[in-house]
């Protein structure tokens, strides 16, 4: 759930790990083409779309990965997993949540929470990158010099980047700031 830079490393990840197909749920549809880039076989556009393609394929999903760090997200995914599936939580949010209980119990799901990475998870992300997997570097935009970090802060106050801005100290300002 959620198609923003966790939610696109995710569905990466879970192509990597053997997922034999992968869904990606957003609100919109501005990262469907990174979303198919990395790996997902299927995009919705909302819950409503994600309902759709679990009835034809007559199948709920085994694993449920939250990356949208909004208030209620768990719970969606305890409703949208298989029985004996898991949900892990990838997106931080800071509000309460409510889950339910009873569901969670009912289908014996798994529910599991990720904050930190380890030397071995940047291992593997090295590693894949020196396999010669050049799907992850999709989702880099442009690259900005340390100097210009103030004016796009600024700029990234009324728009959001489709991509990872990146922040090379080395570089020389740009002559001009955009927002992909």
């Amino acid at each position: 759930l959620g198609a923003g830079p966790i939610g696109l490393a995710s569905i990466f990840a879970a192509r990597r790990c053997g997922a034999a197909r992968v869904m990606a749920v957003a609100r919109s549809s501005r990262a469907r083409a990174l979303a198919a880039t990395l790996g997902a076989d299927i995009f919705c556009e909302g819950l409503p779309c994600f309902d759709e393609v679990v009835e034809r394929l007559a199948r709920a999903p085994d694993a449920v990965i939250e990356c949208t760090g909004v208030a209620g997200m768990i719970g969606t995914g305890i409703d949208l997993v298989a029985p004996r599936g898991t949900v892990v939580s990838a997106g931080l949010c800071f509000d309460a949540q409510t889950i339910g209980f009873g569901a969670a119990i009912g289908k014996q799901i798994s529910l599991r929470f990720s904050l930190a990475y380890t030397l071995a998870d940047f291992q593997r992300a090295v590693d894949a990158l020196a396999a010669g997997h050049v799907e992850p570097r999709a989702m880099i935009g442009e690259t900005i010099g340390l100097a210009e970090v103030p004016d796009m802060i600024e700029m990234l106050r009324s728009k959001r980047p489709e991509r990872k801005l990146m922040v090379d100290p080395w570089r020389t300002a740009s002559k001009e700031i955009s927002v992909r």
